[in-house]
C-alpha cells in the first residue's frame, strides 16, 4: 500500500505544490476543473483525479493557501479510500494512531477540529464522523514519510509503517524512484547482520544526535524508545551527551608547573528517556537539574546554528579560525566525544577538505602533508563514534566517506605534482582511493535526492579526472614559476 500527497515546502510557509506530482508550481498553474495547484494536464489523471478533484469541483472548495491545507488533503485521501480503494482503507485502519496521547494535547484537538470543518463543511462529506476523522489525523501524523526529489511529498507506506522503531536500527529506508515521477517506493536496506527471529527496526533520524534530542523528537510521535542505545545513559560508552563536572575538573598547579585541568568526572543524565531527570557526576556527588542543563545545551546549539548560517558570508580562513576557537572552548566544557565536539570536528574536517581543494600552491610538501594528516586524524574518530552509535552503511557514514574520498583524491594528485609518485594510479594509496569511492557510491546510490545524486556524480568525476589540480595550476601559470615540479 502506498498513499501519497503534497507535504510542506522546505522553504517554510505556504508554497503552491502540484496535487498530482507534488512538485512546486507557480501560482498560475491550476487544475482546469477545481482550480487547485497542478502542473498541467499531465498531472490530472492520477491521485488528484482519483480522490479529491471531483469533490473540490462540485462543492467549490477553495484553496486555504496555508501549509496545513496539504495535511488536510492527505487526511481527505485517507478517508476516501473507504469507498475508492477498500483494501487500502483496511490497511490504514490497522495502523497505530496514538489517540489516547493525542487527545490530551490542545494542539491536536484543534487540528482534528479543523479537519472536521474541512471534511464536513467545506467538502460536504457528512458521512465521515469525528471518530474516523480523528483516526486518520493520527495515521497521517504518525506514518507520513518525506519522499521525492524535492522533499515535498509525504507518503504512507504500509510495510514500513509496521517496522519497529529503534535509534540503533538494523535497517535503513531508502526511496526507490519508479518508472515515472508519480511512482516511488521504499527499499529496506540491511545495515548490519540480523539474526533469525530478530525484529526489523528503522530510525527516522539519519543525522547523529544525542539522547536528549532523540527523546524530544520521539515524544512528538508519542513514543519512548528502549533500544540498547537509549537504555544506556553513557550511550554505549561514547558519552555523547556528557558534560564536564565543575567540581571534579579543577585547575591544579604543582610547584614550578603551569596550571592544568585534572579531568575526573562527567555529568550524564540519569535516564535518557526522562528529559527532567537530574544529571549526576560519574565520579563525585555533584549533580545538576536536568531542565537547566537542557536550557544551556539549547542555548549553545542556537549559537552553533547562527554560526552555520553565517558561514557563507565569511572567508574560508575566517571560518577555520573561528571553528578552531569553538573546538577549544567546547573541549573545555564537554566530553571529547560529546555531540557538540563531534559536530564541530565534522564541520572542521569538511572545511579543511575545501581548503586543500582551493590551494593554488603550498610552500612545501610537508606543510600540505600536515593538513592531510589533520583530516585523517579527525575522520577516524568521527567514523568510530558514528559506527558505535549507528552501525552499518548509514547515510551519515556515506557523507563522511565522501569527504574522505575528496581529501584522498586531492592528496594523491599533490603527491604526483611534488614528485612522490609517478602517476595517480601508481601511488600507494590509489587502490584505497578506488575502494573508498566504491564503498561511498554503494551507500549513496540508493538516495534519490538531488544533493546525494550530485555527490555520486562528483565521485565519478574524481575517478575519471586524476590530473585536475595539475591542469588547474598549468592554466593559472603557477607551474611555470616552480621549476622543481616534475612533469606529469
Amino acid at each position: 500500500m502506498r498513499l501519497k500527497g503534497p507535504g510542506i515546502s522546505g522553504r517554510g510557509g505556504y508554497e503552491p505544490l502540484c496535487l498530482g506530482c507534488t512538485e512546486p508550481v507557480s501560482s498560475e498553474q491550476k487544475c482546469s476543473s477545481c482550480q487547485w495547484p497542478l502542473c498541467g494536464r499531465q498531472c490530472e489523471n492520477n491521485l488528484h483525479s482519483k480522490y479529491e478533484c471531483d469533490i473540490f469541483t462540485k462543492n467549490l472548495v477553495k484553496e486555504l493557501k496555508d501549509p496545513f491545507q496539504y495535511e488536510l488533503l492527505r487526511i481527505l485521501r485517507c478517508l476516501l479510500t473507504r469507498e475508492r480503494d477498500p483494501p487500502m482503507f483496511e490497511e490504514l485502519m490497522k495502523l497505530e494512531t496514538a489517540s489516547e496521547h493525542r487527545i490530551l494535547l490542545e494542539s491536536q484537538s484543534k487540528a482534528v477540529e479543523t479537519a472536521l470543518i474541512f471534511i464536513n463543511q467545506n467538502c460536504k462529506l457528512l458521512e465521515y464522523d469525528i471518530e474516523l476523522i480523528d483516526r486518520m489525523c493520527g495515521v497521517v501524523e504518525l506514518h507520513s514519510q518525506v519522499t521525492g526529489m524535492y522533499r515535498t511529498t509525504m507518503g504512507i507506506y504500509s510495510f514500513t509503517s509496521k517496522l519497529m522503531y529503534a535509534c540503533a536500527a538494523n535497517t535503513r529506508l531508502v526511496e526507490v524512484k519508479g518508472s515515472n515521477k508519480f511512482d516511488s517506493k521504499f527499499r529496506i536496506i540491511v545495515v548490519k547482520p540480523i539474526n533469525k527471529g530478530e525484529h526489523l527496526t528503522f530510525n527516522l533520524m539519519e543525522t547523529l544526535v544525542p539522547g536528549y534530542i532523540r527523546t524530544r523528537f520521539l515524544k512528538e510521535y508519542y513514543y519512548e524508545c528502549d533500544c540498547e542505545l537509549c537504555a544506556d545513559p553513557t550511550e554505549k560508552g561514547t558519552y555523547f551527551s556528557a558534560i564536564k563536572c565543575a567540581s571534579c575538573n579543577q585547575f591544579s598547579k604543582e610547584p614550578g608547573d603551569k596550571p592544568k585541568v585534572i579531568e575526573n568526572g562527567y555529568l550524564i543524565s540519569d535516564t535518557v528517556q526522562d528529559l527532567s531527570s537530574n544529571w549526576k557526576c560519574m565520579n563525585c556527588d555533584n549533580f545538576a537539574d536536568g531542565e537547566s542543563i537542557l536550557r544551556l545545551l539549547d542555548q549553545i546549539d542556537d549559537e552553533y546554528q547562527l554560526f552555520r548560517r553565517q558561514l557563507p558570508s565569511k572567508s574560508l580562513d575566517e571560518n577555520l579560525c573561528q571553528l578552531t576557537s569553538k573546538i577549544r572552548m567546547y573541549h573545555d566544557n564537554f566530553h571529547p566525544n560529546h555531540f557538540f565536539n563531534w559536530r564541530l570536528n565534522y564541520l572542521y574536517m569538511t572545511l579543511l577538505v575545501d581548503y586543500v581543494h582551493s590551494l593554488k600552491y603550498p610552500d612545501t610538501w610537508e606543510s600540505l602533508r600536515h593538513v592531510f594528516d589533520q583530516i585523517e586524524e579527525i575522520i577516524h574518530p568521527l567514523i568510530s563514534t558514528l559506527l558505535t552509535l549507528k552501525p552499518g552503511a548509514t547515510l551519515a557514514k556515506g557523507k563522511i566517506l565522501y569527504d574522505a574520498v575528496r581529501a584522498l583524491w586531492c592528496f594523491i594528485q599533490w603527491a604526483v605534482i611534488f614528485g612522490n609518485a609517478q602517476s595517480f594510479d601508481k601511488h600507494q594509496d590509489a587502490k584505497y582511493f578506488y575502494a573508498l569511492a566504491a564503498e561511498t557510491i554503494g551507500i549513496l546510490q540508493f538516495e534519490i535526492t538531488a544533493t546525494d545524486q550530485k555527490l555520486i556524480s562528483q565521485i565519478y568525476y574524481m575517478k575519471n579526472n586524476k590530473t585536475n589540480i595539475f591542469e588547474r595550476l598549468k592554466h593559472h601559470s603557477v607551474i611555470a614559476e616552480r621549476k622543481e615540479i616534475p612533469s606529469t
